[in-house]
């Protein structure tokens, strides 16, 4: 069987949206994309996280269905994001180390 390769493609219209929003005064903004994990962005001292994956959902099987992040967030003094991917297994869904 060929291996799938992937690209997750970041619409320019989002991006144009997005920064536009912390323009504003926004500090975090977060998008979901199609089902699979996709980009984040420093834009000025904000961050843009452009997909998250599928936290759990039970269609298919495959690396790009099975993973997504967590995100932790830490608004003190200076914004902090950090990622936790987990993946989705026949046992459950894991936090990966």
């Amino acid at each position: 069987m060929a291996k799938k390769n992937i690209t997750v493609i970041l619409h320019p219209d989002l991006q144009k949206v997005c920064r536009k929003i912390l323009e504003k005064g926004a500090v975090l903004v977060v998008c979901q994309h199609n089902h699979c994990i996709g980009t984040y962005e420093k834009y000025y001292d904000s961050t843009i996280v452009y997909g998250q994956g599928n936290f759990i959902f039970n269609k298919g099987s495959n690396s790009y269905w099975d993973t997504s992040l967590l995100i932790q967030v830490d608004f003190s003094d200076v914004l902090k994001v950090e990622y936790i991917p987990i993946q989705r297994t026949k046992q459950g869904t894991a936090v990966i180390y």
